[in-house]
């Protein structure tokens, strides 16, 4: 089951943003994450939140009971954490945020450390980035010329297998702290797969 979260921040082009949600069972907009999917008029089933950031409290306020999941605003967790742990108990196996992007430095890296955790997004898109949990072995096509990141995600040590990068990241072993920056893709497609451990893949959307 495929949930996409949509936060708020800077997001994706509309028309890219409506690939990436497309096929969801499920797809929340957590807070102000709202005030995108209101303004492009995408499909929605939950809003979730304290709603202290979104400029139409009015409008969630006459949406169906079932469709509003009102958090208080002294809480343990953001609305984006809430937003992934809600769409994980519905069932969804795949999660997708979409947002996030600019604002405050301690909101991207709040959203980064998601995915150390055990229960964790498949991916992040904002306006300029993705973001791929490497937690299986991942075929990235249409890559050639770009530069991609690498960094250790969880509390295993890193191993990956690559193909398609000018810096094999085979021989190496990472832990929290290290960092693979700035590689390249010299083929059409790049293969990443864990050996042991995970990471996260970085690349830019241009």
């Amino acid at each position: 089951m495929k949930g996409v979260l949509c936060i708020g921040g800077t997001h994706p082009p509309v028309d890219q943003a409506v690939k990436i949600m497309s096929g969801a069972d499920i797809i929340a907009a957590a807070d102000s994450g709202f005030d995108f999917i209101w303004k492009n008029e995408l499909r929605f089933d939950y809003v979730i939140g304290d709603m202290d950031s979104t400029r139409h409290p009015e409008i969630i306020d006459t949406l169906p009971e079932g469709m509003v999941i009102a958090l208080p605003d002294d809480k343990d967790e953001t609305d984006t954490e809430a937003g992934l742990l809600f769409l994980k108990k519905l069932g969804a196996e795949q999660i997708i945020i979409v947002g996030g992007g600019g604002g405050r430095l301690d909101h991207l890296l709040g959203i980064v450390t998601l995915f150390n955790r055990e229960i964790r997004p498949d991916e992040w898109y904002t306006d300029y980035d993705t973001i791929i949990s490497i937690d299986k072995k991942r075929i990235f096509r249409n890559m050639k010329g770009k530069t991609v990141s690498f960094f250790p995600a969880g509390a295993d040590v890193c191993r990956l297998r690559s193909s398609g990068l000018k810096w094999k990241l085979d021989a190496l072993q990472w832990r929290q702290g290290d960092a693979g920056i700035s590689n390249i893709v010299t083929s059409r497609t790049m293969t990443v797969e864990p050996v042991s451990g995970r990471a996260i893949c970085i690349f830019s959307q241009t």
